[in-house]
């Protein structure tokens, strides 16, 4: 059946593309935070379009990533964390480019503090959503405190 294999095709593109998000929704996160010196505010007027690529690339990466999940080779609990975490990164970056918006603000005056906490808010998700996946792929111990109090055997 054709449809199906480019299903699976389709979802083990998710390993590639869920890097992404995470470049794109990190150098926005931090362009916006180095936008409060004066060194670097220009870069604040960028901060919208970084988070639309990030947004972009978040729901494309989740869309491949329910794809890869259809295949059912991964503990459930892991799965089911990684998954929902993953949508409320594409749902946090989605929001963030709105707020970011000249559309948006100027309708909705926004505290710049109030987006910054949202962003470190993204980031923390962010971050507990690759350590999710990295637990699926690479298992519940790879990155933890045995790694390097552990001897490795060569």
């Amino acid at each position: 059946m054709m449809l199906l294999d480019i299903t699976v095709f389709s979802g083990h593109l998710h390993p590639l593309l869920v890097h992404l998000p995470i470049g794109f929704l990190l150098l926005a996160i931090l362009m916006e935070l180095l936008s409060y010196s004066k060194k670097f505010q220009q870069l604040a007027s960028a901060v919208s379009i970084v988070f639309l690529f990030g947004f972009i690339a978040a729901f494309a990466s989740s869309i491949t990533g329910y794809l890869l999940s259809l295949a059912g080779e991964y503990d459930y609990h892991r799965l089911t964390r990684h998954q929902y975490a993953g949508i409320l990164v594409t749902v946090v970056a989605g929001l963030l480019y709105v707020m970011s918006t000249e559309t948006f603000t100027k309708r909705i005056p926004l505290n710049k503090k109030v987006f910054s906490a949202f962003s470190i808010l993204l980031f923390v998700l962010i971050s507990y959503t690759g350590h999710q996946g990295g637990s699926l792929t690479h298992g519940s111990d790879y990155l933890s405190i045995n790694v390097i109090t552990e001897p490795r055997l060569e």
